[in-house]
């Protein structure tokens, strides 16, 4: 739903509240939301199904995060659903990608291909 013809006043709903839409929790899945939609692109871009595979695991856990933020700290479920081992696994997989395409010593101009810029600006969304 895009709209709700409440009128807001500058707030939003969270699982078991509303906040100002300026609060940390809305600011940070906003920017997860768009971080998500950055990789979709760059993933509907790629050639590689390698590449497609490790971005839509990596949206996946966006919205996993997303779906936590989205309940006020007096909902929030004792467990986190975002664990080490998403960490691990990410963290896992870049060490793997650097060996096999080692990065040149210098700044990489973004724009050689549609893919390649998508995931820069991917990137600076994520980072």
């Amino acid at each position: 739903m895009f709209y709700t013809r409440k009128g807001d006043q500058g707030y939003t709903d969270l699982l078991g509240g509303r906040v100002p839409k300026y609060a940390p929790r809305p600011e940070a899945y906003g920017t997860l939301d768009e971080a998500t939609s950055c990789l979709g692109l760059a993933r509907a871009l790629a050639t590689s199904q390698r590449t497609k595979d490790i971005l839509v695991a990596v949206q996946r856990d966006l919205y996993v995060m997303m779906a936590e933020l989205a309940f006020t700290p007096e909902m929030q479920q004792k467990r986190y659903h975002i664990t080490e081992e998403h960490v691990a696994r990410i963290e896992r997989e870049t060490d793997q990608l650097a060996a096999e395409v080692p990065l040149p010593p210098h700044f990489i101009l973004p724009g050689d291909t549609v893919a390649g810029a998508a995931l820069d600006v991917a990137r600076t969304v994520v980072r």
